[in-house]
C-alpha cells in the first residue's frame, strides 16, 4: 500500500489497519503461511504506525540493527555490519493482548469467552508473571460460571483458590485491586449458605440475581425462566415456615375448602403435588397475605404474564 502523507501518524494508522483482512486470509491457509511486520524501514510515524496496526495479528516482528553505525554511532549501520533481529509480537509474548480482550469479557459478565480467550492466549505468552496472572483470572472466570450454572460448590471451591493466591491479580486488577479481594471474600461468605441442604431465602435472591445477570447479557427467556423459579421458590418457602407445609408431599387434609374439593381427584398415595399456581390458591386458601400481593401484582389467572411464559417456546 502507499500512504498519502508518510508524517501524518493517524493516517498511516488507518491505512495500515485497512490491511488486517489480507493479513487473516493469509493465515487462514495453514500453519505455514506466515506475516513478517518489519518496522525497520520509513518514517518514524510509519514505524510506530505499523507496530500499533500490527497489535493484534499473530505475526513474527523484525528488525534489521547493526553492531556498527556512522556519524559516531547514531547514523546508519555501516555495510556489512547489519543484524536481522526476529522476535514474537511482544503484545503476544508479554499477554497483553489476552489480558485485555479478556478483562473486557469478563466485565461484560460472558465468564465462558473469558476462560476461551485465555486458553487461547496462554500458550503464547512467555512471561511466567503473565501467564500466573492469566490462569488466576481464568480460574475468577471459571469460578463465576460455575456460579452462573448454580454449581455452587464448585464456585466456592474455585474462588477460594483465587481469593488464595490473590496477589496474582494485582497487575491485571491495578488499583482496585483491594475491591477485587473484598467483593470474593463477599461473594464466598454468600456461597457457603449453600453448603446446606437446607434452601431459603438466600436461594430465591441467587436466582433473581442470575435472572439480571442475563438480562444483562441480552439472555432474556433464561432470566425470565429463573424469576419464574424464584416466584414459585417464594411461596414454597412461605407454605414451608408459616403453615409447615411442602409442596412436593402434600397432605390432602392440610388443604382447606373450597380447595380440597377441588384437588381431591389430582391425589396420589395421599398426597399432593403443588404447581406455582396451586401454591398461591393455597395460600389465599390460608388467608396468608403474600396471595393478595401475588394477586395485586397480576400474576395470578389464565392471562398473568406467568401464563404468558408458560405459553412461550422455552418453556412448552
Amino acid at each position: 500500500i502507499t500512504l498519502p502523507d508518510a508524517q501524518d501518524f493517524i493516517g498511516c494508522v488507518e491505512r495500515m489497519r485497512g490491511i488486517e483482512p489480507d493479513v487473516r486470509k493469509w493465515l487462514s491457509r495453514g500453519p505455514d503461511f506466515r506475516v513478517v511486520v518489519d518496522f525497520t524501514g520509513g518514517t518514524k510515524c510509519m514505524s510506530a504506525a505499523l507496530a500499533l496496526a500490527a497489535r493484534r495479528w499473530p505475526c513474527l516482528c523484525s528488525y534489521v540493527g547493526g553492531t556498527e553505525r556512522n556519524k559516531g554511532g547514531v547514523g546508519v549501520v555501516v555495510d556489512g555490519k547489519e543484524s536481522v533481529y526476529h522476535m514474537q509480537n511482544p503484545w503476544d509474548a508479554l499477554g497483553y493482548q489476552t489480558a485485555e480482550e479478556s478483562i473486557a469479557l469478563f466485565n461484560k459478565r460472558d465468564y465462558q469467552a473469558t476462560i476461551d480467550i485465555v486458553a487461547a492466549g496462554l500458550p503464547n505468552v512467555e512471561s511466567p508473571k503473565m501467564k500466573s496472572e492469566l490462569n488466576s483470572l481464568k480460574l475468577l472466570a471459571e469460578g463465576y460460571l460455575s456460579w452462573d450454572l448454580f454449581d455452587h460448590a464448585k464456585a466456592e471451591q474455585k474462588l477460594k483458590q483465587v481469593e488464595k493466591n490473590i496477589n496474582n491479580l494485582c497487575q491485571l486488577a491495578g488499583d482496585r485491586q483491594q475491591d477485587l479481594k473484598l467483593l470474593i471474600e463477599k461473594h464466598l461468605d454468600f456461597l457457603r449458605k449453600f453448603g446446606s441442604p437446607e434452601w431459603g431465602r438466600h436461594t430465591v435472591v441467587d436466582l433473581c440475581a442470575n435472572a439480571q445477570r442475563c438480562a444483562d447479557r441480552g439472555r432474556y427467556d433464561d432470566g425470565v425462566a429463573r424469576i419464574y423459579r424464584a416466584i414459585e421458590a417464594i411461596a414454597q418457602l412461605r407454605l414451608r415456615d408459616h403453615h409447615n407445609i411442602d409442596t412436593t408431599k402434600t397432605p390432602l387434609d392440610r388443604v382447606p375448602d373450597p380447595l380440597h374439593s377441588k384437588w381431591k381427584s389430582r391425589v396420589r398415595d395421599g398426597l399432593l403435588r403443588l404447581s406455582l399456581q396451586d401454591d398461591y390458591q393455597l395460600l389465599e386458601s390460608l388467608g396468608d397475605e403474600l396471595a393478595q400481593r401475588f394477586r395485586d401484582l397480576s400474576l395470578s389467572g389464565e392471562k398473568s404474564l406467568l401464563e404468558t411464559r408458560n405459553q412461550s417456546f422455552l418453556a412448552h
